[in-house]
């Protein structure tokens, strides 16, 4: 039996076929983690939260705006907004990268049905929403 992130596999499938499979709920996950990460950045406070005023849609105004004092003014028309954080998106596009890869992989990948197993698969029934509700609430935030 081979083993996957402590889920054994009853049938031994070769190893090179292990690497390839792809398990959405990791890249979920990793996608839920970096959704965490600020999607705007401070220019002038780097740490601090950038909101946007729902019924304007204007940034929350820089936090410390003498830290550009030295630097020539900006014209009338144009304001210090925050600035995107790059680092969330190429991670997050690492991610779907990542995600994409492993699709093509698996495609490639030729299993022959097993039509006993197959026809259980089909019996499978899914969780009505009351323990659904329940399993989703032991995972919350």
């Amino acid at each position: 039996m081979y083993s996957i992130h402590r889920f054994a596999l009853p049938i031994a499938f070769p190893r090179q076929l292990l690497t390839i499979s792809c398990h959405t709920g990791i890249y979920l996950s990793q996608i839920h983690r970096l959704n965490k990460l600020p999607a705007l950045i401070d220019p002038t406070a780097p740490y601090s939260i950038v909101s946007i005023d729902p019924i304007t849609a204007d940034f929350d105004p820089p936090a410390h705006p003498e830290v550009f004092s030295t630097l020539a003014p900006l014209p009338a028309a144009m304001r210090l907004e925050p600035l995107v954080n790059v680092h969330k998106q190429r991670r997050i596009a690492d991610v779907i990268k990542s995600l994409v890869a492993g699709q093509h992989m698996a495609s490639r990948v030729q299993f022959g049905i097993d039509r006993k197993l197959f026809q259980k698969c089909l019996r499978l029934r899914g969780l009505d929403s009351v323990y659904l509700e329940r399993a989703l609430a032991m995972y919350t935030d």
